[in-house]
């Protein structure tokens, strides 16, 4: 006991770094090309087979390829290791590249007794800072990347190494504009400090951007271009573009971490200090000029989607939760009922964030009035202590519901469902506690012991892909030959609810889909042939068509058998070449009837020519006034 109890001591650090380790990867699984992963990966095989999805409605007019750099960063990772391993390979590497570089800010922005504590709240706290994205994706995009690149950059200008920081920063910028640009904007606040330099780049920025919009380049060919209100309806799609859309959990989730930062400001210093204040900077200019762009429907304003500016706000707001804890913690009776308070919220649902945050910095600041400043009675304490109390309720069924999810929806083992489910409260707890009660500690680091064993099944179970998510195994590829003989390479294909398989398992332009649109933002005219198209699929009762033509939201129509007057209205299009449907269509026989061996769906490939034939040698009937009817 004397020995184990010397190798904790002088392990503690190392030991709660692999735990840290632990849970990143188990909250954050491979599961194998999806979200916007799929577009990039799109982008990559564009790249490498140019002809087969020239034709696919989201390179139709342009597409995000001509924003970044990290498209052909993964062709060359994909055209080496083929694509399920290349994109595996390439998720593992950003992902290594994102914490290395946080560990790189990290260990110049915090105390050093704080770094592990700075990053297990990274591991352990919500990432989203909007409705749909989070940061430090567990999936391949350019948005890892150039967050990777920006946090070593901005690590790189604490340490004034300068020419390694604005390097690092405008590849970031190159690989993500719209993630780039936060960190550029913290940069120069950081080193620029005269209101004429700012003047100055004001100036030039105007003036580049109407050479730019006279040229026509990008977006910024339509900065003056008013989106008419169909078209505004139809791209509200993209919710987290629009403020007035926001739900009140996102609200919550950004008020939290602007609470936090305006505290870190207030109550810190040094490095901390300037980096939540120039954070909160650049986050209330995002919001401000999606505030613009969401009153003014301009184009230009609209395609900046400068609410991604809000990324780096919420990453500090964790990573500075620690400090400023400790700080408010040593406050004496009110800094600790506000931290309580805090970390009530923290731990809550995103709902309740902005309920308890709100309070406590009123709380907090209000000790500043003579007729506040006085010390909370045991009345208030009790109130106090229920917050955690109800937290910990809550947190206790949420988990059981995930477990659930694990266990029924993912199909996990028992164990592991129960692994997933709840290592995050329970080790979030157990860490508060050591944090807080120092008496704790004794009892809590033994429990470090499993700390090699929990990254050890982190990592076992961290490919998470199912056999349904892997498109190009050997038997698929056997099944699917035929079908890519039947179809040129240059066709535009319908997938009735398989836009995937028509990009990676087929590798075929797809007609339209509700991951297609991801561009559209950024040129209209992707908008104006998505609603043809999806009217058109609509007319005919195809599923696929989840907006309508005033871009408002319609019921997933179910998979069902459609008639041959109903494929032929949609074979129409001139556009379209082949329709794969899940069930055949009467009275008409399938080119290439075909089954997924790892999922077990039957399919039915038509020839839009074989189904137009169809439909018109369909024998007319005559009523007895002699008008036809087909």
């Amino acid at each position: 006991m004397k020995y184990l109890a010397k190798f904790l001591t002088q392990n503690t650090n190392s030991l709660f770094g692999l735990l840290v380790l632990s849970i990143w990867l188990t909250l954050k699984p491979y599961y194998g090309i999806w979200h916007d992963e799929s577009l990039y990966v799109l982008m990559a095989l564009d790249a490498i087979h140019p002809e087969r999805y020239a034709h696919d409605l989201f390179f139709l007019y342009s597409s995000q390829s001509s924003f970044t750099s990290f498209t052909r960063l993964l062709s060359v990772c994909i055209n080496t290791f083929g694509l399920d391993t290349g994109v595996e390979l390439a998720t593992a590497l950003g992902q290594a590249f994102w914490i290395s570089a946080l560990i790189w800010l990290t260990t110049a922005l915090i105390p050093r007794k704080l770094w592990l504590w700075a990053l297990f709240a990274v591991a352990i706290f919500p990432p989203y800072y909007t409705q749909v994205f989070s940061y430090g994706e567990p999936f391949t995009t350019a948005r890892l990347y150039s967050e990777a690149l920006t946090l070593f950059g901005l690590g790189a200008l604490l340490r004034a190494r300068n020419i390694l920081a604005w390097t690092s920063l405008l590849l970031g910028t190159a690989m993500h504009p719209l993630m780039g640009l936060p960190g550029i904007g913290i940069a120069m606040l950081m080193k620029i400090r005269r209101i004429q330099t700012w003047a100055a780049i004001a100036f030039c920025t105007m003036m580049l951007t109407i050479v730019a919009a006279m040229l026509h380049l990008g977006p910024f060919a339509t900065m003056n271009h008013v989106l008419p209100p169909n078209l505004v309806a139809f791209e509200q799609r993209a919710s987290w573009t629009f403020l007035h859309l926001w739900r009140w959990d996102n609200i919550s989730i950004v008020s939290y971490a602007l609470i936090i930062l305006t505290l870190a400001i207030t109550e810190l210093n040094a490095n901390a200090y300037r980096m939540a204040r120039y954070a909160l900077i650049v986050a209330l200019v995002g919001l401000i000029i999606a505030g613009i762009a969401d009153y003014t429907d301009y184009s230009f304003l609209l395609a900046l989607q400068t609410t991604r500016f809000l990324w780096l706000a919420q990453l500090f707001s964790v990573l500075l939760w620690f400090p400023l804890a400790e700080h408010l913690w040593n406050e004496g009776d009110r800094g600790r009922i506000t931290i309580i308070i805090l970390a009530s919220a923290a731990l809550s649902a995103p709902l309740a964030k902005i309920c308890l945050a709100f309070p406590a910095l009123a709380y907090w600041w209000s000790r500043k009035l003579p007729m506040f400043n006085i010390q909370p009675s045991r009345l208030i304490w009790a109130l106090v202590w229920l917050f955690p109390i109800q937290t910990a309720v809550w947190l206790a069924l949420d988990d059981k519901l995930l477990y659930t999810k694990h266990l029924y929806l993912l199909q996990d083992p028992a164990w592991y469902a129960a692994y997933s489910s709840f290592l995050q409260p329970l080790v979030m707890a157990a860490a508060i506690l050591w944090f807080f009660v120092p008496t704790t500690r004794l009892v809590l680091r033994p429990l470090l012991l499993l700390a090699p064993v929990t990254l050890l099944v982190a990592v076992l179970h961290w490919d998470q892909r199912k056999s349904e998510s892997l498109p190009t195994t050997p038997v698929r590829q056997r099944v699917i030959a035929s079908l890519q003989r039947l179809v040129p390479e240059n066709a535009v294909v319908y997938w009735e609810h398989g836009v995937h398989y028509s990009w990676y398992w087929l590798q075929r332009s797809n007609y339209i889909s509700q991951n297609q649109l991801a561009g559209s933002i950024f040129d209209s005219r992707i908008s104006v042939e998505a609603i043809r198209r999806m009217t058109r699929l609509q007319h005919a009762g195809f599923p696929d068509s989840v907006w309508d033509i005033r871009g408002e939201p319609k019921n997933m129509l179910l998979i069902q058998p459609h008639p041959l007057a109903d494929a032929a209205y949609v074979c129409a299009d001139p556009v379209l070449h082949t329709l794969i449907l899940r069930y055949p269509i009467p009275g008409l026989a399938s080119e290439y009837p075909f089954s997924d061996p790892n999922t077990g769906y039957h399919y039915y490939a038509y020839a839009c020519r074989a189904v137009l034939n169809a439909e018109h040698a369909k024998p007319s009937i005559t009523t007895p006034q002699g008008e036809p009817h087909a």
